[in-house]
């Protein structure tokens, strides 16, 4: 006959409190008084825990899962923050970065070179604050006035003069411009880059030197919208006649 093999036990599942309570129960250790004597037994099962493990974490021959997994980072957790205020601040300025540029980047910090499966991981890590994903085309001329200060410093300013001078709403208008390139032309290449959650725009630098048809818009604070307008590339320049009426 042959043999059967007695099925072993399943493993029990820790609790998500497990770490917490090693440590509470090592802390508990350290402040017994020196004459008292050590009973791991006794306070392992108080905490819920194995007694192996508080007795190799009392002798320091175990280091806590959190101190382990640092040690044992690539980038500290300060570093990362530091990397991800810089990736955040180039995405703002429309230079977003992508898998490539962030290997480089910590390649300068540390001296080696990342794999694909850190940049996985460090994304991971971080997908709450973090997204990668595609962007918009932004000239670079306009990206050097995109930024969090330019963009307060305008409103701060159209809020002096508002209380300053009364403006009526029917009075207020925004005027803008956009332009559409002749023949179509793709928008995006299909690259993505890091963004942070929290910035509504996202944008990526691209060549400026384009053939484009600009459409000009502007509305009203309450609402009302002039005709849009249309401006080609022209031949020559304009003549009086245009602006003078029949």
């Amino acid at each position: 006959m042959g043999r059967t093999c007695k099925a072993s036990p399943p493993r029990k599942k820790r609790s998500p409190n497990y770490e917490t309570n090693v440590s509470a129960a090592d802390t508990s250790l350290q402040q017994l008084p020196l004459p008292e004597k050590l009973n791991y037994t006794a306070t392992a099962a108080k905490f819920d825990i194995k007694c192996a493990t508080l007795r190799n974490r009392y002798l320091n021959l175990h280091r806590p899962v959190a101190l382990y997994h640092e040690q044992r980072k690539l980038l500290t957790s300060t570093r990362e923050e530091v990397l991800l205020e810089w990736m955040f601040h180039h995405a703002e300025e429309g230079r977003p970065w992508g898998r490539e540029f962030i290997k480089i980047k910590v390649c300068r910090l540390i001296g080696k070179k990342p794999s694909n499966e850190w940049v996985k991981g460090f994304k991971k890590c971080h997908h709450a604050v973090l997204k990668f994903c595609g962007a918009s085309g932004l000239d670079p001329k306009r990206a050097q006035a995109f930024n969090p200060h330019c963009i307060a410093d305008q409103f701060q300013k159209l809020s002096a003069g508002m209380r300053t001078y009364q403006y009526k709403v029917h009075n207020i208008y925004n005027f803008d411009e956009t332009g559409m390139q002749v023949g179509g032309g793709r928008k995006r290449t299909g690259r993505k880059w890091f963004m942070s959650r929290r910035s509504r725009a996202k944008y990526k630098q691209r060549d400026g030197n384009l053939e484009l048809v600009t459409v000009v818009e502007c509305a009203c604070a309450d609402g009302a919208m002039l005709d849009p307008g249309f401006l080609f590339q022209g031949s020559h320049t304009y003549d009086i006649d245009w602006f003078q009426s029949s």
